[in-house]
């Protein structure tokens, strides 16, 4: 049912152009001296920095949704919930916390852990929490979305479970509960990786299809999309080989 208080998505403002540059001008400025003194010793190529950049654009725009989306909900504006808003709750909190974690992880290291292996667990434990939260958050989605953006969402839940599952591995492993030398962390990477993709994938297609039928969104939706695409780039130029030689070794594993 429609809520008959929503009103239209507020239109594009010059306030929300400023707060995406300070938005991304914030995620890229952990990296960009490092990146631009690398750069100039020839240390890397621009193509080996971009797939970061990629990265870092994406987190800037999935930070800059959340901040709109939670503005809106300050002024308590109800407004009506795009495909683009639920791919920026679902995919938001990890990619924010996890540039938090970026800049703070030192900090702790530094002056509260002094390398204990505890807190290193409890730093994966809290990003399965928050993966576990933003699924939560986002399963409305599942029952009020088309069937193409469904499955968008679907991908989503699927590379975000494989990536708790991966944490938690790791934290077992840093804590001694699961051995080193099993190859699970590899899988779950190149699983998440792959549902990653297709979930951008998914999301062009189901973009396409709208076009097709002159569905009109809102400017937050195409926001959101982007920060999933601008991820998958990133992620395909990363993993992606990495990710086709397993399916690849597994395909002809089970080949009888």
């Amino acid at each position: 049912m429609v809520d008959r208080n929503e009103q239209p998505f507020p239109p594009l403002a010059i306030s929300d152009l400023l707060i995406l540059t300070l938005c991304v001008a914030f995620t890229l400025a952990p990296i960009a001296k490092n990146y631009q003194e690398a750069l100039q010793r020839g240390d890397i190529t621009a193509w080996q920095a971009m797939p970061d950049l990629f990265d870092y654009l994406a987190i800037g725009t999935a930070l800059f949704g959340l901040i709109v989306l939670v503005r809106q909900r300050i002024r308590h504006e109800a407004v009506p919930l795009s495909p683009g808003h639920w791919v920026l709750v679902a995919v938001g909190p990890y990619s924010v916390c996890a540039l938090g974690s970026l800049l703070i992880r030192p900090l702790i290291l530094a002056y509260v852990s002094n390398g204990r292996p505890g807190t290193h667990a409890t730093d994966n434990l809290f990003f399965v929490a928050i993966i576990g939260c933003s699924i939560v958050l986002s399963l409305p989605a599942m029952r009020a979305l088309e069937w193409r953006w469904r499955a968008c969402i679907g991908l989503i839940y699927a590379w975000l479970t494989a990536m708790a599952f991966w944490l938690m591995l790791d934290a077992a492993n840093v804590l001694g509960y699961w051995p080193m030398s099993s190859p699970w962390r590899q899988h779950l990477i190149a699983i998440s990786t792959t549902f990653e993709i297709l979930a951008a994938v998914a999301a062009v297609v189901a973009l396409a299809v709208d076009t097709a039928k002159r569905v009109r969104r809102d400017w937050l939706h195409y926001f959101g999309i982007a920060s999933i695409v601008l991820g998958s780039i990133e992620v395909a130029f990363t993993w992606g080989r990495f990710s086709v030689r397993f399916w690849r070794d597994l395909f002809l594993h089970l080949l009888p």
